[in-house]
């Protein structure tokens, strides 16, 4: 797409890519919280060396290398400055049938310039148990990747307790640090079906989604499920819980802790099933204040509210930025609505709808979202009903006041298995999953290098600003907006670049 090429209105709900600005306030209420401390172990690692597979000229297909019967290879996905990671909740282990939705990772390294490079990784911890479904959830924080199992059972009778693996990625090789088992807190509360985690400077902050949760106590549990959310703080390996999160206007229904996020300030909680306080098909995003347990958190809705239009089923956020999905709005075709932080009140700014007329190949658009800095990427999540698929994911890119289209990823439209669904993004690239498993018992991710903008302040233009980010960057290494030419280093060569395009719209 040319970068001059300026956004369209929406029109007709489907007809337009982009939404410009528009200041108008969310619908915003009020409700609260409380708080308990878990406890630590060890866990040993394996490591298993794989074939690398081959690679394309432009997208690099990354296959499943070893797939197991029921795989879901690229059920969760992440990128690491030095790593691709792939999990896969149904992985199995041990002889053949003995074992289901145990679950393990697939790592691939990363050059300077965040190409994949050498041959995948395998990773399992030590001790996984059946069903514990390892890999369901991925979060990053600084070097530290954060695994949960939220099928783990403490006992036959205390199922679907769920633990939280910690593993170091600084090194050569993937080490294990242990996990958090959360013991007796709460049973069947899949703990750990969605994560989001920080590296600050008192350690690295991890929220914890829980939306199975239904009460605390090793007794059965009577009800359905509200779901909380934990945030945990994790310094010198001790564990320290900070905050426990629930919506008190979130029903049994709601799913609360189904999607999380977190920034410097708050944690976004997406309860897509609905709350008790409105239309229960209406989903919500609850906003939580982390330095003052006693505030009540603010709930965000869509800013016109649809039925069963799921929002909050998918969550990515900056310290700018709150992206949340809403795959079942616009008849199943789905949106993604942006909300931008200004001063102490998040405001409403766009609404991003599929990029084509076709939405039978953007079914469940919103699904999952991925931010980095000023570029959003929508996924369609694969299943959108029994018998339809989405098979697409875009990638948006702010200019100005606007949000443009920048890239179109087509999936496997063969219809039978998801493509196209959990997206992944940073300054290098984009990370989205083709097939989770047809047929053949395989999946694969596509991995595509995006444009290096000289626009690297999203001001619409490439000027003083820009220049002076690149100049602070000067001399690092590794996968930064700063490197124009993906040669891996801030250098001259990008200089000539911004140089190049300056006073270009972007």
């Amino acid at each position: 797409m040319d970068d001059s090429t300026a956004p369209t209105r929406r029109i007709d709900g489907r007809q337009t890519t982009v939404v410009r600005a528009h200041r108008r306030t969310p619908d915003f209420r009020r409700s609260g919280h409380s708080g308990q401390v878990p406890t630590a172990a060890l866990a040993a690692t394996v490591l298993t060396l794989l074939t690398l597979p081959a690679l394309g000229a432009d997208d690099i297909t990354l296959a499943d290398p070893a797939p197991t019967a029921g795989s879901l290879f690229g059920d969760a996905i992440a990128l690491h400055p030095r790593w691709i990671i792939v999990g896969d909740r149904h992985r199995r282990v041990g002889p053949p049938g003995a074992l289901a939705s145990t679950g393990g990772l697939v790592l691939w390294s990363r050059d300077d310039a965040g190409l994949p490079t050498g041959a995948p990784v395998a990773f399992e911890p030590t001790g996984l148990r059946r069903s514990d479904r390892f890999g369901e959830s991925l979060a990053l924080a600084g070097d530290l990747l954060l695994v949960a199992a939220p099928g783990w059972e403490q006992s036959p009778s205390v199922a679907d307790l769920g633990r939280l693996h910690v593993i170091d990625l600084s090194g050569a090789t993937p080490v294990s640090l242990g996990f958090n088992p959360l013991v007796a807190v709460g049973i069947r509360q899949q703990f750990g079906a969605a994560l989001a985690a920080r590296a600050e400077e008192d350690g690295v902050f991890v929220a914890v989604g829980a939306p199975g949760f239904v009460t605390s106590g090793p007794t059965p549990p009577v009800g359905g499920a509200r779901g909380r959310v934990y945030l945990y703080r994790l310094d010198a390996g001790v564990w320290t819980l900070q905050s426990t999160y629930e919506g008190a206007s979130a029903n049994a229904d709601s799913r609360f802790g189904s999607a999380v996020g977190m920034n410097a300030m708050h944690i976004a909680v997406g309860a897509p099933g609905g709350a008790a306080s409105g239309p229960p098909a209406w989903g919500r995003v609850f906003l939580f204040d982390r330095n003052d347990e006693k505030a009540l958190p603010l709930e965000i809705s869509a800013p016109t509210p649809t039925l069963d239009d799921h929002f909050g089923t998918s969550i990515a956020m900056s310290d700018e930025l709150l992206v949340v999905g809403a795959p079942s709005d616009a008849c199943g075709a789905g949106v993604v609505h942006v909300y931008r932080a200004v001063r102490d009140a998040w405001l409403f700014e766009a609404t991003l709808e599929p990029p084509a007329n076709a939405t039978e190949d953007w079914l469940g658009f919103g699904s999952d979202v991925a931010l980095d800095r000023q570029r959003i990427m929508v996924g369609t999540g694969g299943i959108a009903s029994e018998t339809a698929f989405g098979h697409r994911a875009a990638v948006f890119r702010r200019a100005g006041d606007a949000w443009v289209l920048e890239a179109a990823i087509d999936g496997s439209s063969n219809g039978v298995a998801p493509a196209a669904g959990l997206v992944a993004l940073d300054a290098a690239g984009s990370l989205v999953c083709e097939p989770f498993g047809g047929p053949d018992e395989s999946g694969a991710l596509r991995y595509r290098p995006l444009p290096r903008s000289a626009d690297l302040d999203f001001s619409g233009s490439v000027d003083a600003s820009d220049l002076a980010m690149l100049l602070g960057a000067w001399g690092s290494v590794g996968v930064l907006p700063e490197d124009l030419s993906g040669d891996g280093v801030v250098n001259a060569s990008d200089l000539a670049l911004l140089i190049g395009d300056w006073s270009v719209s972007s």
